[in-house]
């Protein structure tokens, strides 16, 4: 509720949302490895963000993964949760097994949507010690387990000194597994429900079939285009406006528009073939 109320006052300009909490003395987080109100809070994540989508003001969030008792196993996999509007951030920057998600939404702040949390080029992150629960980074055991599962956490580097993020996993295991896939399509929402506006309750030409007049069609569908295009520049690779003509615009009221967009690529592995040779 708070969310929603805050996205209404805010006039929809904010694209992410950090949610943590400092709970009551007398609030039991549960036994397990996380803290029990983590998942409720990607359930609740999951219908804000269709809600909001729906209205055209769409937002990713960061929720903070508390650790509540660091010496069970972790029981859950955030990547199965089907809600690649959240993302669930473990470690922080003090041992009390908090998890820093302002400095996720710092970092996803500070850059531009088509840039990764853990972009190499933007350097390494200001914090000077990492912890999950109370345990120093470096000494966690099953860290790369963590990232597999689809926590958003940190990671060293070799060669490299201080702390980055790892992938910037989401709750999801389809097209938006990433936050940067979701921040992109989030962008090209608001984009093109701006080109469209001039459109709402205008008139489009019918030919006798009961069709868009094609050329009607192809004006939408170049200022959505260019509107991309203006906007979204070298943050992804190519983009498509489609509107087809054979739509029963009569009867429904109803335009449909498809906007495809096509990402950039992210080298989130390299691989390297090494080998001697007799000569070159």
């Amino acid at each position: 509720n708070g969310v929603m109320k805050l996205i209404r006052a805010a006039g929809g300009d904010i694209t992410m949302i950090a949610v943590a909490r400092e709970a009551d003395s007398s609030y039991s987080a549960g036994s397990a490895f996380l803290d029990k109100d983590v998942k409720a809070a990607i359930t609740i994540a999951k219908a804000t963000g269709e809600a909001l989508q729906k209205a055209n003001t769409p937002v990713r969030f960061l929720i903070e993964g508390i650790v509540a008792n660091e010496n069970a196993d972790n029981d859950f996999e955030p990547n199965t949760a089907t809600n690649g509007f959240a993302c669930v951030v473990l470690g922080g920057t003090n041992p009390d097994g908090h998890a820093s998600v302002g400095l996720a939404l710092a970092r996803a702040a500070k850059y531009g949507s088509h840039v990764k949390l853990g972009a190499g080029s933007n350097g390494a992150l200001t914090a000077t010690q990492m912890y999950i629960g109370s345990t120093p980074l470096e000494e966690f055991v099953g860290l790369e387990t963590l990232h597999d599962v689809g926590f958003l956490t940190f990671m060293t580097r070799p060669g490299a000194a201080g702390y980055y993020f790892g992938r910037d996993n989401t709750c999801a295991n389809d097209d938006f597994r990433i936050l940067v896939h979701g921040r992109i399509i989030d962008r090209a929402q608001r984009i093109a429900a701006q080109a469209y506006l001039p459109f709402i309750e205008e008139s489009v030409k019918m030919t006798s079939d009961g069709s868009i007049e094609p050329a009607d069609a192809k004006h939408i569908e170049t200022t959505l285009d260019q509107a991309l295009r203006t906007y979204m520049g070298e943050q992804i690779s190519d983009c498509e406006v489609v509107v087809p003509v054979k739509q029963d615009v009569i009867n429904t009221s109803t335009v449909n528009i498809q906007v495809k967009v096509l990402p950039l690529g992210y080298a989130t592995w390299i691989e390297v073939s090494l080998g001697l040779a007799a000569s070159l």
